[in-house]
């Protein structure tokens, strides 16, 4: 899809079909929109798809361009005219000897059907433009709720979902407010998703039941999406989500960014409501939005008999961090995944400048290398000790907490740090796999609150990761889990305001760090900066978000280093979804996938709304 993998608008969607390309050479096949064959015949040489075949030599230009950098237009050589191009035509083109990083030059042919050349450029030229050095900082944002404005109902409004529910009382309420929807499913816990027929659905609601069983939510939605991929992939799907405000229901953010960056013909939509009594009134609400427009919003919320939209806000000054900070000298603090990355450079901070006392856990067994870096870390100052500790087993965790106590009489603080990543596309990604990413981040998450409701904490931090917001392609379930631990923050402040448990609940949607924890090459690197002008941030900057974040309170943080403007203008972009009409699929295409690391595959997403490695096979040029 050109249109969505290299940020080209609407014109272009309609005039390049598709791209067939390698390091060097590209095919593209070019053709008017209906709207346009009334006056194709008023030209010999039709601009239209003149600018579309210089449009195409883009799949081309990230092999020669210096990162950063942006190209226009600047120069050709020659244009020859060998006969009229006809309605449509391939481009074929070839980067010319002489290209390099300031200047990149292409050559293209434009040939009809049966391969004969009617236009030929020669000396196509790009030149890297003298842009102003970007002001790169440290940037937060929070979770924002606006009011969407209601939409009339549109004509007999034939284009109603067909809907799955759990609950007869739920499903007889959505049918008395949508007598137009079509099917209608009364699943059951060992419904079989393979077996549904949806070759014919062009819109799914899923009215899902109050399930607190994050595991449970995860493989269900899993199975339903890849039946959606198995038969609407090629044609196109609106999924809504319909869920009551709880973490393990309002997680499914995460899932749904993830998805349409894998699928981008599927639109993913969530919409939460608080309390079953609103369960009506929110259908009714949404049923007067439902006409099909080209723009959705990713999440919405039923509040005060409105919709709201969930939009990240950009916080220009966060509290500085003073001598005040929140984090205590030499307090005590347990930091489950201290062994990895991410945990240990938290230790070293706090050992270095808090001579703090720290208990790191982690999966393996104590050794010579954690022993190492338990004497580093007193080294800087501080005590550590490890302990081997599985989050997802209650007991381990309560046993560390009351060793903790034993040892140092108290524990202040609890950052949770845990992560693993088996990243594949959810159509092939095994379900055993995916809890093994959600466990940690699930289970651990509310076995560590049980295991500390007692203790009275300042504060209790929970790692996330950008993937919740932004998602990110191949980890539907590492989206998940992250989105999770965002709303597990903001649940636990609710219970921390009642007197249930005790300290300042944070979640914190880290980026790609320098140093440790999920890095990245510098190709890809680059992309991110160039496309949404983020950078990967460095240990300092992190432990000084952390610190600030820590001090101004409030549960959802996303923390982001980079150009303040590119990235507020892409995360605002991300909040909408753009709705997909149903289309047959087209016959004879053929992409094969390139063997990407997983670190290219986790940035494909992020940079460009889709999968973009993908290379023609050597069949598509030559027959072509």
């Amino acid at each position: 899809d050109v249109e969505r993998s290299r940020g080209l608008g609407d014109v272009y969607k309609r005039q390049i079909q598709r791209v067939d390309y390698s390091d060097t050479i590209s095919l593209a096949e070019l053709s008017l929109p209906p709207i346009q064959d009334a006056t194709a015949s008023d030209y010999v040489l039709n601009p239209y798809l003149l600018d579309g075949a210089f449009q195409s030599v883009l799949m081309l230009a990230g092999k020669k361009a210096e990162p950063g950098h942006a190209y226009l237009p600047f120069a050709l050589n020659a244009i020859r005219l060998h006969r009229p191009l006809p309605n449509q035509v391939w481009a074929y083109a070839e980067i010319a000897e002489g290209s390099e990083g300031n200047e990149l030059i292409y050559d293209i042919l434009l040939c009809d059907a049966e391969g004969v050349v009617a236009v030929e450029v020669t000396g196509f030229r790009l030149r890297a433009a003298k842009t102003k050095a970007a002001e790169y900082t440290l940037n937060y944002f929070r979770p924002h709720w606006e009011a969407l404005p209601e939409v009339d109902i549109v004509g007999d409004d034939t284009i109603a979902p067909s809907v799955v529910a759990w609950n007869a009382v739920a499903l007889e309420r959505f049918q008395s407010v949508w007598p137009s929807a079509k099917e209608a499913l009364l699943a059951t816990e060992d419904t079989d998703w393979s077996q549904q027929n949806w070759n014919e659905c062009d819109a799914l609601l899923l009215l899902w039941p109050l399930v607190e069983d994050a595991t449970k939510v995860f493989t269900t939605i899993a199975s339903i999406s890849r039946q959606l991929i198995r038969q609407r992939s090629s044609k196109g799907c609106r999924l809504v989500c319909l869920v009551e405000d709880v973490a393990s229901l309002s997680s499914l953010e995460g899932f749904g960014r993830a998805l349409m960056l894998e699928v981008p013909a599927i639109t993913f939509q969530l919409v939460e409501y608080r309390g079953a009594e609103n369960l009506e009134p929110c259908l009714e609400v949404f049923r007067r939005s439902w006409p099909q427009r080209k723009d959705l919003p990713v999440v919405t919320r039923y509040d005060e008999r409105q919709l709201k939209q969930k939009n990240y806000l950009a916080i220009a000054t966060p509290a500085e961090v003073t001598s005040s900070t929140v984090i205590r000298k030499s307090g005590v603090y347990l930091i489950t995944g201290g062994m990895g990355a991410l945990g240990y450079a938290l230790a070293t901070h706090l050992c270095r400048n808090h001579s703090a006392k720290v208990i790191l856990t982690g999966r393996s067994a104590p050794g010579e290398r954690t022993e190492s870096a338990m004497q580093a870390l007193t080294a800087l100052g501080g005590e550590a000790i490890y302990r081997q500790a599985d989050v997802t087993a209650l007991s381990d965790l309560e046993a560390t907490v009351a060793e903790a106590k034993i040892r140092f009489g108290i524990l202040h603080g609890v950052i949770h740090a845990p992560g693993i990543n088996r990243d594949s596309l959810l159509i092939k990604k095994a379900d055993e796999d995916a809890l093994a990413v959600i466990g940690p981040k699930t289970i651990g998450t509310c076995h560590l609150d049980t295991a500390t409701a007692a203790e009275p904490l300042d504060f209790m931090l929970l790692y996330s990761s950008t993937a919740a917001v932004m998602g990110n392609s191949g980890q539907c379930d590492y989206a998940y889990a992250n989105a999770y631990l965002n709303n597990f923050a903001r649940e636990r402040t609710g219970r921390v305001e009642t007197g249930q448990c005790y300290g300042v609940t944070l979640s914190i949607a880290w980026p790609f760090w320098k140093e440790g924890g999920m890095t990245m090459d510098a190709r890809i690197s680059a992309m991110l900066e160039q496309n949404l002008g983020m950078i990967s941030l460095a240990t300092d900057q992190g432990m000084t978000a952390l610190e600030t974040i820590l001090i101004s309170g409030g549960p959802e943080w996303t923390v982001i280093a980079g150009d303040a403007d590119k990235i507020s203008s892409s995360l605002i972009a991300m909040q909408t979804a753009h709705l997909k009409a149903p289309t047959k699929s087209k016959r004879g295409s053929k992409f094969t996938t390139q063997k990407v690391s997983a670190n290219d595959r986790s940035a494909s997403g992020v940079v460009n709304g889709c999968l973009l490695y993908t290379s023609p096979s050597p069949r598509d040029l030559s027959t072509s």
